[in-house]
C-alpha cells in the first residue's frame, strides 16, 4: 500500500516537472 502510494506521488512530482517544462517549452516554439 505504501509503495503505491510512494509510485502516486513520484508520478505527480514528474508530471509537475513536465508541465514546468512544456510551459517554458512553449513559447520558444511558437
Amino acid at each position: 500500500f505504501f509503495l503505491g502510494l510512494q509510485m502516486d506521488y513520484d508520478l505527480m512530482q514528474r508530471r509537475r516537472e513536465i508541465d514546468r517544462d512544456l510551459k517554458s517549452i512553449r513559447p520558444r516554439a511558437a
